[in-house]
């Protein structure tokens, strides 16, 4: 392995014959910083006056002749560098005893270096166990000095690292990277410590059960090969979801403050939680770790549909949330939420991220729960939360710990009970009643700020409602030349959101329709 990697530093630094300008530039600029050449006596020619010489230590069977510094690396780059090379290149005698027979040819320019196996979900239950497997398929040794992992996991090859080829009675073409280098030895199962394996530790990032990707990439960042971590997620992943924020509560009355003196407006905070499978959902140890800090204990379990809060105080919740039952009430978790938004992030107990999303209080986010008094509710736990447009105010002041204020539908979608050609869902989504055929809201218009703006129902979740664009009433788009602005609360429950045109769009005519469809 040695002689591999003295070989490559040769390949690299020395080179066969020419210019060594690695090694001609690193000297010179050494050489200029201690002997610059616009200072008349420099601290090299102060050390030159008082050792006499710029070489080895002098004895008394050497004669030396007194040189500068700048002459001195002359002579290195003219003289020592061309006798390196010829030893290495031409003669290339042994290493000696310890290190075997003589160098190797120059590395493959494009080694025969891939993945091997991996562990992404440790059955141990610890992801410090994961570790990634390269493997060498050439019949050479290979020096992978500078290669880099990317992707899920980045990692960069230390100095040195060189892998064996396979067949090699000690390393058998292996090298695994280990993400921790704790994890590692405590890793109790093969591959593990003390089994004379060639490790290199540690990578940083984990290798993400919901399914990863991470790519092997030589120094000059060409992808050699691609690891691909099929998912295996685990139930917290799949069916714990955060519903619901209320980051700035209303600030605390007057009875509030005399049932509890040292209670703040920021006391009333809390996140809200939903298991949306049908099975009992055990959340041990899952934990939020940006935005808020929390751990559920052990044996914390929620049923199917159960929705749970994780509150800044508990005690303060209760003042203004009565009802809500203790066993479904958590905390006080620690920080606070951000009034201006922030990263939550939420992990299982693998340490695995469940979901790491960003909250504004600004448009197009709902502005409401900046203060008013709603909370910020998910419309619906299957929703990307990163997504403003999929998010609403509560419709109750201090919004709706453990309980959902949405409005349900039920019945045909298609109805029209009352003959009035709108169907019932669009009729739910907008806010009107099937039952009675009076007009139901349109899309209004604004020529002079070239906007578009619908009022609709606010809590009516279970309908999806998208305004689609057309420039001739045969090809219609979503949302076509529209940019969502944001949407605000109107009185009797209902919302407007509103749309801008594209400042680039020329159409001299656009047609738009609204379509609900069943979430």
């Amino acid at each position: 392995m040695i002689q591999r990697r003295v070989r490559h530093l040769a390949d690299q630094f020395l080179l066969p014959s020419g210019p060594a300008p690695e090694i001609e530039s690193r000297m010179l600029a050494l050489t200029d910083k201690v002997d610059p050449p616009d200072v008349p006596e420099s601290d090299a020619d102060l050390d030159l006056r008082i050792w006499g010489f710029w070489n080895q230590h002098q004895t008394a069977s050497v004669s030396y002749i007194p040189r500068s510094a700048r002459d001195e690396t002359n002579r290195i780059l003219s003289t020592f560098v061309p006798a390196r090379r010829g030893l290495i290149f031409q003669n290339n005698p042994p290493l000696g005893p310890t290190y075997g027979g003589p160098l190797p040819p120059s590395q493959p320019t494009a080694p025969l270096v891939s993945f091997g196996s991996f562990d992404a979900n440790p059955t141990s239950g610890n992801q410090d166990h994961e570790f990634i497997e390269i493997t060498n398929r050439s019949s050479v040794f290979i020096d992978l000095t500078g290669w880099q992992l990317s992707g899920g996991v980045t990692f960069t090859f230390p100095a040195g690292s060189v892998i064996s080829p396979p067949g090699n009675t000690r390393f058998d073409g292996r090298l695994i990277i280990a993400k921790s280098a704790t994890g590692w030895r405590s890793r109790p199962s093969s591959p593990k410590s003390g089994e004379g394996r060639l490790v290199l530790m540690a990578y940083d990032g984990q290798l993400s059960s919901k399914g990863d990707s991470v790519q092997l990439r030589n120094p000059s960042g060409t992808i050699v090969d691609t690891l691909t971590v099929p998912p295996a997620p685990s139930d917290q992943q799949r069916f714990l979801r955060v519903t619901e924020l209320h980051y700035r509560p209303l600030p605390i009355s007057t009875d509030e403050s005399a049932a509890d003196p040292f209670a703040t407006s920021a006391d009333f905070e809390f996140i809200e939680l939903i298991n949306t499978s049908t099975s009992p959902l055990d959340i041990s140890g899952t934990s939020f770790t940006n935005g808020i800090t929390w751990t559920f204990p052990q044996n914390t379990s929620l049923a199917p549909s159960q929705r749970i809060v994780v509150a800044r105080r508990p005690s303060a919740l209760a003042l203004r949330s009565p009802n809500l039952p203790a066993a479904s009430v958590f905390g006080p978790f620690s920080g606070s939420l951000d009034n201006a938004g922030e990263r939550i992030t939420l992990r299982d107990a693998a340490g695995e991220q469940i979901l790491s999303f960003v909250y504004d209080n600004n448009a197009p986010w709902p502005t409401e729960p900046d203060g008013t008094g709603p909370s910020l509710v998910l419309i619906s736990p299957s929703l990307n939360p990163d997504l403003p447009e999929n998010w609403r105010p509560s419709t109750s002041i201090h919004g709706n710990p453990t309980t959902s204020d949405s409005i349900p539908f039920t019945g045909n979608p298609d109805a029209d009970a009352d003959l009035d050609g709108i169907p019932a869902l669009l009729e739910y989504a907008l806010g009107s009643s099937d039952s009675s055929p009076s007009p139901a809201p349109t899309p209004e218009y604004s020529p002079l700020n070239r906007t578009l703006s619908l009022v609709h129902a606010s809590a009516a979740d279970a309908a999806s409602l998208t305004i689609e664009s057309s420039p001739d009433l045969a090809s219609w788009s979503s949302p076509g030349p529209l940019t969502r602005l944001g949407a605000n609360s109107l009185p009797g429950g209902l919302t407007r959101t509103t749309w801008s045109l594209t400042p680039s769009t020329n159409t001299p005519r656009l047609f738009t329709r609204t379509r609900a469809s069943l979430r």
